[in-house]
């Protein structure tokens, strides 16, 4: 009896222990996750696939499939509480159409099956502590991803995005897809009809020479893939894309099995996984509807491709051609030899500058660039040639062969390489000493991920430095060129032409395109796109009710934390220079900065100081030749670049020039070398600082290229300091560069005599700080190694010059070529009597959250916001419009709003939540090493930790009566009417009785 009453007993326990387990894992409580999968390896309907150790990463990757839906995830568990979710989905276009960023934008604006409002991702937002919910079209994926230090917060945050990308209105609202994509709009039948939308308005902006060429190379080398086509869009092509293409485009992609997800950092993966499982994936199969196959993989060229497109510029000007020598490179599955052409391309630096030499002595290039981009399935390896001429491509391809053809036989010099290598390896060191940015190694997993490669493949690159560096003697570089450059038929030579009014004629086509389309409808087919464009703009301003409202998970005050991590600083000083000294524990590596005040320069002569920062550690010195100042600072890492620092006490910014100086160790050389270039640098060398300052003026006219500087350009017109920003890194110090070139050999002893001059000036100890992270031994050895370089700097005192600043107050219209505009309209409320309360701060959320939206579809733009700075700044930007009327209209009607908003309490709670990550930052102060950087400018800026701190406190009881208090504030600001448009001709030019002066902006 005993016998039987054991065996019925045992298997009793056995239930229970196991049913007790699964209880224990369902609930995620008890046991470990490592534990839990290795042992059972399921869990909610994933099963376990990998799990290993990522030390980049500072924890364990568990990688799970979704058993039913095919659903791929992985979660890399660590102690990081700044937590981070991504799903990341497979879509390669099959045309220009845009449709993967169009269905984005669907997705993100358009609400879902349990969240039925629209703009979900905004109004989750409003209920968050997170700064980066995000969603982007990226070339062959789509991401959605957030991060938030809340725990609860994050779930939440999962929980919508992810009913919205599987469960999207998308199908059901036809209006979000006219205002996404856009439609044909007219407001009158006296007005001219207008196609607009987000995604055409955005791309119809992006008139950037940098675009055009990627784009062009793309189209050269992979004529037969995916990749020949514009993910984003070409606006005349988005225009025909229809809502039914659309909508099976997104069954087709947006299910598990196409989907890649990532969980980062600190929280309950049972929680999350379960989440998935019982409210997601279980609703789909792995047989679900297939993806159109379409080709990723070129194959290779039998001979090189030789293709030309064109951009349009203001004035004639055929050297303002851009030549491109572009080579496939492998695939992104082949790690190592990626990881081994991207040093390749760090170790060729010096030869690249001779290469670059030769073409400048020989008139065919004014400057070179080379880049590896990774994007893609297939890297590619680009030499980019500006400022040249289409009849010099073949001339430049022979120097370019030659020049690698004399590498090969030569060989490289065995030192470079390592050192160069050695480089890379402390990289990784730093890896694991800086914050982690997860939407950056988010993209780095997927790369290979998404194509079925080792999702690691790109984070674990110290096994192939390794792998690498025992090839180095059997010619691991040489045969990389002799293979991918060399013999590599699988290339292209593109050309981008410049046409005078390119894009006038094109603006000039659409406008016909659409006055014959008006002038094709009856007066009946009128009457109704009037109503249609009334109905549509009525839809896309209507606000969520708040019983719509009530379905988003939200945070309260009890929820949220306000603090900030404490950044150790120690005020010390030896010899008479104050040191700020951060004792974080940093193994083998030293940092350090030298700050050194600019108020000793006169304002005439600030363009210097910039100047300054481009040549030292280029030029010879009184001890070493510049050939032996470049070898050195290749040991030390060397960087000297301005930085503008808030004085909370006057509101003004003070420029100082920070010296950022990294090493293995704290050695007493590495400031000798620092000494000696600070203070006996020789202006002698009149080809090197020619060549430095053409350089640096053709680096500002390509990014006067760039297809959002007319936003930092009105910028600068409006803000109060815009001019100081101007002369050190805007169009002022572009013409100071321009103005120094024009009459060079004439005025260099003018020039020589000024940069010794504020070199003096600049670099002198009486304005130096210094800051050093270390331990208190690394600190000790610092102590005793620094008082070399105090001592032999520069101790002249000079007096103390009035940087009085300015913008210029004319309202200013800026005529660039493209066809959509930007507007900066802003001013300065300390001028009407105001002080900063952080109260503005909640008001700023309120408009960007509630009404910028308004503003950007009355300009029919892709985008606005508005900025309270502490400093009186009050700007409101709008991005890419296209009714510069209406969008002004809307800013100036923007004071209606304030008076008449109210809100409950509840309501309130949620617009402070959201304004805290606003004023406390974080993102900014995670860093393990860098972070001493904000702590150095708290320093400067007399404004500390316990300041932000009490800033986010006093919001805590903000009501809707003080945001109401802030109307005539804001109504003061406006009247200044202190604005810039800068854009295409035609918006311009039809607004220019708004404009006191009208100008063309000349990009050279």
């Amino acid at each position: 009896m005993e016998k039987i009453t054991k065996l019925l007993v045992i298997p009793l326990i056995v239930i229970f222990i196991a049913g007790w387990i699964w209880y224990l894992l369902d609930s995620g409580k008890g046991i470990n996750q490592n534990e839990s999968v290795s042992k059972l390896g399921t869990l909610s309907g994933f099963k376990v696939i990998d799990t290993e150790e990522i030390k980049e990463l500072n924890g364990t990757a568990i990688t799970y499939e979704h058993i039913k839906s095919g659903g791929k995830l992985i979660y890399i568990k660590n102690e990081d509480k700044e937590r981070f979710f991504s799903i990341n989905v497979k879509a390669l276009p099959t045309d220009n159409t845009g449709i993967h960023h169009v269905i984005e934008h669907c997705v993100a604006k358009g609400g879902s099956l349990h969240y039925p409002i629209k703009n979900p991702l905004s109004e989750i937002k409003k209920n968050s502590m997170s700064q980066s919910i995000i969603a982007a079209t990226n070339l062959d994926y789509v991401t959605y991803s957030a991060s938030s230090y809340i725990e609860k917060d994050i779930y939440n945050i999962m929980d919508v995005m992810m009913d919205i990308i599987f469960f999207s209105n998308l199908t059901k609202e036809p209006r979000l897809f006219q205002a996404e994509r856009g439609i044909y709009e007219l407001n009158s039948q006296e007005e001219d009809v207008v196609f607009n939308g987000r995604v055409y308005s955005e791309m119809k902006g992006l008139q950037d020479v940098d675009i055009f060429l990627n784009r062009a190379i793309n189209k050269s080398l992979f004529p037969d893939t995916a990749y020949r086509f514009e993910v984003g869009g070409i606006p005349e092509d988005i225009q025909v894309l229809t809502r039914e293409q659309m909508i099976n485009t997104y069954k087709s992609h947006y299910k598990p099995s196409n989907c890649y997800t990532i969980i980062y950092g600190k929280l309950d993966i049972n929680h999350v996984l379960k989440l998935i499982d019982e409210k997601f994936y279980c609703h789909f199969s792995k047989n679900n509807e297939q993806i159109h196959d379409i080709a990723i993989n070129q194959e290779a060229f039998r001979k090189p491709v030789d293709y030309i497109e064109s951009y349009g510029i203001l004035e004639e000007d055929k050297k303002l051609t851009y030549l491109t020598y572009n080579y496939v490179v492998s695939n992104i599955l082949d790690s190592e030899t990626i990881i081994g052409f991207r040093i390749l391309d760090e170790i060729l630096s010096e030869k690249i500058t001779q290469l670059n030499t030769k073409l400048k002595d020989n008139g065919l290039g004014a400057m070179i660039e080379t880049r590896l981009n990774i994007s893609g399935f297939q890297p590619v390896y680009t030499i980019k040639v500006y400022d040249t001429g289409e009849e010099n491509k073949a001339r430049i391809q022979e120097y370019i062969d030659r020049a690698f053809s004399d590498i090969y036989e030569e060989r490289l010099d065995k030192k470079i390489i390592q050192q160069t290598i050695n480089k890379w390896k402390k990289r990784d060191n730093y890896k694991m000493l800086s914050s982690i940015n997860m939407i950056n190694y988010n993209n780095i997993i997927c790369q290979s991920w998404l194509h079925g490669g080792d999702p690691f493949l790109y984070i674990r690159e110290y096994e192939y430095l390794e792998s690498i560096e025992k090839k180095v003697e059997q010619g691991y570089f040489e045969n990389l060129i002799k293979k991918y450059i060399m013999d590599n038929q699988h290339r292209s030579i593109v050309t981008l032409k410049p046409i005078v009014g390119l894009v006038e004629k094109q603006i000039e086509k659409e406008r016909k395109k659409l006055a014959n389309y008006k002038s094709s409808l009856t007066p009946q087919h009128l009457q109704a796109l009037i109503k249609q464009t009334k109905t549509l703009n009525e839809w896309k301003n209507k606000r969520n009710t708040k019983e719509e409202l009530a379905f988003i998970p939200s945070l309260t005050l009890d929820d949220i934390k306000i603090e900030m991590d404490e950044i150790p600083t120690q005020v010390k000083e030896l010899e008479n220079t104050t040191v700020l000294y951060h004792p974080i524990k940093v193994d083998k590596i030293a940092e350090m900065s030298l700050y050194f005040d600019t108020q000793n320069v006169p304002w005439d002569k600030i363009g210097y100081v910039k100047l300054l920062c481009d040549l030292l550690g280029k030029l010879e010195t009184e001890k070493y030749s510049d050939e032996k100042i470049k070898k050195h600072t290749k040991n030390y890492s060397w960087i000297a670049v301005p930085r503008y620092y808030r004085m909370s006490d006057s509101n003004l910014y003070r420029l100082k020039v920070q010296v950022h100086l990294t090493t293995d160790e704290v050695k007493k050389d590495m400031f000798e070398l620092a000494a000696e270039i600070l203070s006996n640098t020789i202006f002698s060398n009149r080809e090197s600082i020619k060549d430095i300052i053409v350089n640096q003026k053709m680096e500002y006219e390509m990014s006067f290229k760039e297809y959002d500087y007319g936003s930092t350009l009105a910028y600068n017109q409006v803000a109060s300091y815009g001019e100081y920003i101007s002369k050190i890194w805007g169009v002022s110090y572009y013409e100071f560069l321009k103005k120094l070139e024009q009459n060079f050999d004439e005025n260099f002893l003018d020039i020589q005599e000024n940069l010794k001059n504020i070199n003096q000036k600049v670099f002198n100890q009486n304005n130096m700080t210094i800051s050093f992270v270390g331990n208190k031994n690394e600190y000790g050895q610092f102590a005793k190694s620094i008082s070399g370089l105090i001592k032999n700097i520069n101790h002249t005192c000079y007096s103390v010059e009035n940087h009085l600043y300015k913008s210029d107050s004319i309202n200013k219209g800026i005529i660039i070529p493209m066809d959509t505009y930007y507007i900066v309209k802003g001013g300065d409320f300390t001028e009407d009597g105001y002080v900063f309360n952080p109260k503005m701060k909640v008001l700023e959320n309120i408009l960007n959250k509630e009404y910028m939206k308004k503003i950007a579809n009355e300009g029919g733009a892709y985008g606005a916001s508005i900025s309270i700075n502490r400093d009186g700044q009050i700007i409101f930007n709008v991005d890419r419009g296209s009714n510069i009327k209406e969008a002004m209209k809307a800013i100036d009607e923007v004071t209606l709003f304030i008076e008449k908003f109210r809100a409950t309490d509840k309501e309130m709670e949620k617009y402070i939540i959201n304004t805290v990550p606003h004023i406390l930052l974080r993102d900014q102060f995670k860093s393990h090493i860098f972070k001493y950087t904000n702590a150095d400018e708290m320093y400067f800026s007399n404004y500390f930790i316990k300041d932000f701190i009490n800033e986010c406190k006093e919001i805590m009881d903000t009501t809707d009566e003080d945001i109401r208090n802030f109307a005539e504030m804001i109504k003061g600001v406006l009247q200044q009417n202190h604005f810039c448009v800068v854009g295409g001709e035609k918006h311009i030019i039809e607004n220019k009785e708004n404009f006191y002066a009208i100008v063309y902006f000349n990009q050279r």
